[in-house]
């Protein structure tokens, strides 16, 4: 009622401001929990690729100790010589390294996962291993057809990523939450 005799927009530009600031609020909320999930996303995948290379590397070095042990029975019979051990004693010092390295390897995937899940570090190395998940098998016509997609589907594919994205719908909401500022300032 005071500013009846002024411009009514400036008791309006409040309002429009608040809804333009709780619309930018919401899309970015959005938009952080889209990253948040494709980040969880991303570090599950890692944490299967580092379960698996723990099983590589335990194989391998199992192998490795199988070679170690019957070339030494060889070099204890004398049927080779002693230097053969020295070279297969590297190749398992490797094979152990790897392991190690892939068990830190394991465990460190396993604490970054549960730790951008929201779980304390104690519970995150109690996340259960995934043990019958795989890869999605990816063949060769496949990657054939996507990468011979012609240009303008890869264009329109583009733009509608970049009209759904959350972070600049919220980028344009506060540009315009600032322009009724300034329009009705003035």
């Amino acid at each position: 009622p005071l500013n009846r005799r002024f411009n009514y927009n400036i008791v309006g530009v409040d309002v429009l401001v608040a809804q333009k600031n709780y619309e930018e609020d919401y899309s970015t909320l959005i938009h952080t929990t889209s990253q948040t999930v494709l980040n969880n996303i991303v570090l599950f995948w890692d944490y299967l690729a580092k379960t698996k290379q723990l099983k590589i590397s335990e194989n391998s070095e199992r192998r490795m100790t199988r070679v170690y042990k019957n070339i030494k029975t060889l070099v204890i019979a004398k049927e080779i010589p002693r230097s053969e051990l020295g070279l297969v004693l590297a190749s398992l010092t490797e094979k152990r390294s790897g392991l190690l390295s892939a068990e830190f390897d394991l465990v460190n995937a396993r604490k970054t996962l549960g730790r951008s899940m929201g779980l304390s570090a104690k519970n995150s190395f109690a996340l259960a291993s995934p043990q019958n998940l795989t890869f999605p098998e990816i063949l060769p016509e496949t990657v054939k057809k996507y990468t011979a997609m012609n240009q303008q589907l890869m264009e329109d594919t583009i733009n509608q990523a970049l009209a759904q994205r959350q972070d600049l719908k919220a980028f344009g909401l506060q540009q315009d939450a600032i322009n009724y500022q300034l329009k009705n300032f003035r």
